[in-house]
């Protein structure tokens, strides 16, 4: 539920970020890659990106709302990307190898169980063609774990507040909460 209602306002919290889009056309560029995939993709913002930069791109997620954002996103921009509803554990329903792969934005972290994580990554090897690149993004975790309460840098754009706070709550366990703000016109 709380990724339905974050898609509304999704792309103007995280806006698409130039430096991230060069580093991933770079990477993919090493290994020669054509097909890349964005696994937890959100609103698809970098696989459109590298779409413009002539990548056959797709995208998944598992939110059907971030997916249908995605979806009028490519229309508008006139991108063949396709965004089918996926989970990351199973990129390998879509049936295809990609020759990049991407999970950046901490989406990783939404996998809570070591075995969980180590299927979903073994999953997105499988879809990744030999001698091809994947490039994953988290949170420094060991550091959270160390410091205690975490708060991450709170986002403040166009009318909306968005606070996001790491809790330790075992050695191994972090609680994740958030909470988003929209300042309507009447204050």
């Amino acid at each position: 539920m709380f990724y339905e209602t974050l898609a509304r306002y999704y792309d103007r919290i995280f806006p698409l970020e130039a430096t991230k889009v060069t580093f991933l056309a770079e990477e993919f560029g090493r290994v020669k890659a054509h097909s890349v995939l964005d696994v937890a993709c959100g609103t698809g913002t970098y696989a459109l990106a590298l779409a413009e930069k002539g990548f056959a791109a797709w995208g998944t997620d598992l939110s059907p709302e971030m997916i249908r954002q995605a979806k009028q996103k490519a229309e508008r921009q006139k991108l063949p990307v396709r965004f089918p509803v996926g989970d990351m554990r199973e990129p390998g329903t879509l049936g295809i190898v990609f020759d990049g792969l991407f999970c950046i934005g901490n989406s990783l972290a939404h996998l809570l169980a070591e075995d969980e994580l180590r299927h979903a990554l073994a999953a997105m090897r499988e879809t990744l063609r030999p001698g091809g690149a994947a490039v994953f993004q988290i949170v420094n975790f060991d550091r959270i774990l160390d410091c205690g309460d975490t708060p991450l840098p709170v986002i403040e754009r166009d009318k909306l507040r968005f606070v996001r706070i790491y809790k330790p709550v075992s050695a191994e366990l972090l609680h994740f909460y958030s909470r988003l703000a929209v300042k309507t016109d009447d204050g």
